[in-house]
């Protein structure tokens, strides 16, 4: 082997192994190779230029190598595996010189896959939940007021469910849920919206008045018609950029808005259904995207 640059007399053969002796070389299935050549594969493509110079030499790319491989078997099966080094070489060898290989080209911009979900209830079958809907046993769909409902089924105990993966990247988004209830009062559902890094924004609606809280935001009734007596409500959440704001239908005029840079992507809505004999539930729910935030 010789010196590729011609400005090092360095010369010989070297010999990598991937372990010592007594030892098994380890294959792992999550990155598609020998773990040993995994390392030499990333350290040629430049992981190995530990000085930064540009310039991937048999030290460097040994050193790198060696060490990785031993880390990652000895985290992931507890086991010793060390690459050994042989061969007659006089001076380190450039195996690489970076500048040869022009950078990768930039990775495309996310594709953005709008997102148009509407629940089915009549498509659900009665003490069931919908396909992606997860809850407690007495979360289930029956009817209320002639029409399926997602509600508590227990008058002696809360009910909680939620949808998960709604959204996998930064999304606007304008998200609808028609709450609905038999006659006399109940006590106030209560909700999260959720995004991927755990943020939560609570949210509060008291039927049959249905005032509504948000976020810190001061709770606003949202009456209609003399008596307040609706069994039915929908309520609308939009998110553009940092502002989130959150109505009852045909008051978004009154919407309650609040600034949150924090919360990203929309990945779950909590409900948690109260302890009541007066059953109160979701008859419709239904998002939809309006593009990517960023």
């Amino acid at each position: 082997m010789i010196n590729p640059l011609g400005n090092d007399p360095s010369r010989g053969f070297a010999v990598l192994a991937s372990c010592s002796t007594g030892q098994q070389s380890w294959e792992d299935e999550r990155i598609g190779h020998g773990v040993f050549t995994y390392y030499i594969v990333k350290g040629i493509g430049g992981a190995a230029d530990k000085n930064g110079d540009r310039i991937v030499t048999l030290d460097e790319l040994y050193s790198y190598a060696m060490e990785e491989t031993r880390t990652h078997v000895l985290g992931w099966k507890k086991v010793a595996q060390v690459p050994t080094r042989g061969g007659e070489t006089s001076g380190d060898f450039v195996i690489v010189q970076l500048n040869d290989f022009p950078p990768p080209p930039p990775p495309p911009p996310p594709v953005v896959k709008p997102v148009n979900y509407t629940l089915n209830l009549s498509q659900v079958a009665l003490g069931e939940l919908p396909s992606g809907w997860n809850g407690s046993d007495n979360a289930v769909v029956n009817p209320v007021n002639g029409s399926k409902c997602i509600i508590n089924n227990s008058d002696r105990q809360p009910a909680e469910v939620t949808v998960n993966n709604v959204f996998s990247q930064p999304e606007d988004f304008i998200l609808s849920v028609t709450f609905v209830r038999t006659q006399g009062r109940t006590q106030p559902i209560q909700g999260n919206l959720i995004d991927d890094n755990g943020i939560t924004i609570p949210f509060s609606i008291n039927p049959p008045i249905w005032n509504a809280s948000f976020g810190n935001s001061p709770s606003k009734s949202y009456t209609k018609g003399p008596t307040g007596s609706d069994n039915s409500a929908n309520f609308i959440f939009t998110r553009r950029g940092d502002v989130i704001s959150f109505t009852r239908a045909g008051y978004e005029n009154e919407a309650i808005t609040l600034r949150n840079q924090h919360f990203q992507t929309l990945t779950g809505l909590q409900l948690t259904f109260p302890q009541t004999r007066i059953n109160v539930g979701v008859s419709q729910f239904s998002v939809r995207s309006l593009g990517s935030s960023q």
